[in-house]
């Protein structure tokens, strides 16, 4: 019995030491294991469970945008990311965003805390995390910028086109960010824009057009702005002001601190000066998307639109620029008194005095008129500081004994209120003795022959228009395939010698000697002089044309023609004669004229009537239209 006792003591005690060694390796090892996680994993599982990484606010602030198949980012910077699948990873790279957040490591600026300020806020307050649970790093440059711009309130800037300027045609945008001091020339201006040196405007478009420049934001003084853009070229200035609040304000400035010197591929069409705006709208103010809900073909007035739809515009002020105060000042100035202000911006000693000249014009007019051309010359940089300096006060000491002008009240159309940029177009009409129906798409911008409410007089710029011809006879044709069609008619003066200029390029059908009408590609180049108002412009061009299909072909002419637009914007016509010769068929003579009329029905509806004849190769050909165009 002793033994069977000892025995089952033995085995009870067995047991009791064969349990304790494994209960006490199973605590050490959850004890191990809490010990080391880290703090940031509860949180990025609890962004997984809540799906944050597909949070519409998250993909404004990583610039993911849905493509025909996955989602990525349209930062092309690989530095712009955390995570080295950033790009087209929005859930890796949120993982990393976190992560980095609770480094300890000693970074300064660097510090992910300093770096990404926007999506520091957003996930430390999506994610509740508390501030004593990260480190502190001291962020000098970051704290240095909301310092010196103290954002409180916001503007949308738009430069209007400058017709002289293919790069410009469009317009720009841009946003002025209001501090302490309220002031519109000590605010400071964030600006998207190409980084290039490029002077010839033709590369800076091509090159545009397929992404060759790379896009930053910038954060710049406005007055710097201002006369890049509405002194230097002559450019009208549109100014929205924004109904956002400081705290929105402050998240749009700490955006662009995350952008800073991270680039996108800048494409002139697309992924441009105002596209990349949208994506500040949407991190300043939660809830607004803009970027996936615009068109494929973006340019600075959709934005505006876009912004306006929005309800982010409180109210729009506008500010010519000097031309058009130049300009004003002309339009009350007979021929003579225009020249004898001339003679005092440029050789006041040939100019005499007022008395001797014998005008009937006001003598501020004429004082006025030749300080703003002084001013004008000085910043396109034509004359030397001291010889600016001793004019102007010159011409201002005459001036001050004149007394004192009305203030000028300049009035134009917001350009908002024009038409939209894509246009769709069905007519009706007779070629000879065929009867047709044509139908015609434009992705954007402006024809002289569009309703011109809203856009600057004598400015054309189209792509990739396409008409194609229906005839009663069920044949069905490819008209017209334009590329590129630009037209800048700008007035010539005595203050202004401009060049009035075309470019077009694209498929044209056209009469051919051998081969009746025939599908072409044609260059048309074409320079030359206009002259007139805003209401009323005559030019004068030499052109070329140079492609060809099955044969090349080569024309030298000329065309000349008038364009009318009424004051209200609300009709335009247009009469236009050419006459080329083919200088590889005995200087062939051929004839063109055409007359056009549009009447705007509404910002959005126009009546389109056109009718046409040319001679060719011995042929004549007569077309009569008549349709209604939409614009969306």
């Amino acid at each position: 019995m002793l033994r069977q006792r000892s025995m089952n003591h033995t085995h009870h005690s067995g047991c009791s030491v064969t349990l304790h060694p494994v209960f006490f390796i199973l605590v050490f090892l959850l004890s191990f294991s809490s010990a080391q996680a880290e703090p940031f994993d509860g949180y990025i599982e609890q962004a997984h469970a809540r799906n944050l990484a597909q949070a519409p606010y998250w993909n404004s602030l990583g610039h993911y945008f849905k493509g025909m198949i996955t989602r990525e980012s349209l930062i092309d910077d690989p530095t712009f990311f955390i995570s080295l699948n950033g790009k087209a990873d929005p859930q890796a790279e949120l993982d990393m965003t976190i992560k980095s957040m609770f480094d300890d490591a000693d970074q300064g600026d660097k510090h992910t805390l300093c770096r990404y300020p926007a999506r520091v806020a957003w996930l430390k307050e999506e994610l509740s995390i508390p501030v004593e649970q990260l480190p502190q790093p001291e962020c000098t440059e970051y704290n240095d910028l909301i310092k010196k711009v103290a954002p409180s309130s916001a503007e949308l800037v738009f430069p209007g086109p400058h017709i002289n300027s293919p790069s410009s045609m469009f317009g720009h945008t841009l946003l002025n960010i209001y501090g302490e001091y309220q002031s519109k020339l000590l605010t400071y201006s964030v600006n998207y824009s190409a980084q290039t040196n490029e002077t010839n405007g033709f590369t800076y478009a091509f090159k545009g057009l397929f992404g060759f420049y790379q896009g930053r934001y910038s954060i710049l003084p406005y007055y710097t702005k201002v006369r890049e853009y509405g002194d230097l070229e002559s450019r009208d200035i549109w100014e929205y002001r924004l109904n956002l609040t400081p705290e929105e304000t402050r998240r749009l400035v700490d955006h662009v601190w995350e952008m800073n010197d991270h680039y996108a591929d800048y494409y002139f069409f697309s992924e441009n000066c105002s596209f990349n705006l949208l994506y500040l709208f949407e991190v300043a103010r939660p809830g607004v998307q803009l970027a996936e809900q615009g068109k494929t073909w973006v340019l600075p007035i959709d934005t505006i639109r876009q912004v306006e739809q929005a309800g982010l515009i409180a109210e729009a002020t506008y500010r010519p620029s000097k031309a058009r105060r130049m300009e004003r000042l002309m339009s009350r100035i007979s021929g003579p008194g225009e020249e004898y202000a001339f003679k005092l911006s440029h050789t006041p000693e040939q100019a005499g005095d007022l008395e001797s000249a014998q005008l009937t014009d006001d003598p501020k007019d004429l004082f006025d008129l030749a300080i703003e051309d002084l001013d004008y010359r000085y910043l396109k940089q034509e004359l030397e500081k001291e010889d600016y300096k001793k004019r102007y006060v010159a011409l201002l000491s005459k001036r001050s004994k004149l007394g004192v002008s009305d203030e000028p009240v300049f009035v134009a159309s917001p350009p908002e209120q024009g038409h939209r940029s894509s246009r769709l177009s069905l007519y009706t009409g007779i070629d000879d003795d065929d009867s047709f129906i044509d139908l015609s798409f434009r992705p954007g911008h402006h024809h002289l022959r569009d309703p011109a409410n809203g856009y600057p007089s004598g400015a054309q710029i189209e792509y990739l228009h396409t008409l194609v011809r229906f005839y009663a006879d069920k044949r069905v044709r490819l008209e017209r395939f334009d590329i590129v069609n630009i037209f800048s008619v700008a007035p010539r003066n005595l203050f202004f010698p401009v060049t009035s200029w075309k470019i077009y390029t694209g498929l044209r059908r056209v009469t051919t000697k051998q081969d009746g009408r025939e599908l072409t590609f044609e260059v048309n180049p074409g320079g030359g002089w206009s002259f007139g108002s805003r209401q009323l412009l005559w030019y004068l061009l030499g052109e070329a044309r140079v492609g060809g299909a099955k044969k090349f072909l080569a024309e030298a002419g000329a065309s000349t023609g008038l364009i009318y637009q009424s004051s209200g914007g609300r009709s335009q016509a247009q009469l236009r004669l050419a006459w080329f010769s083919d200088v590889a068929a005995n200087f062939e003579q051929n004839y063109e004229v055409a007359a056009e009329e549009n009447i705007a029905l509404t910002n959005n509806l126009s009546l389109n009537l056109d009718v046409s004849g040319n001679r060719k190769w011995g042929q004549i050909e007569r077309v009569a239209r008549i349709g209604l165009s939409v614009y969306w």
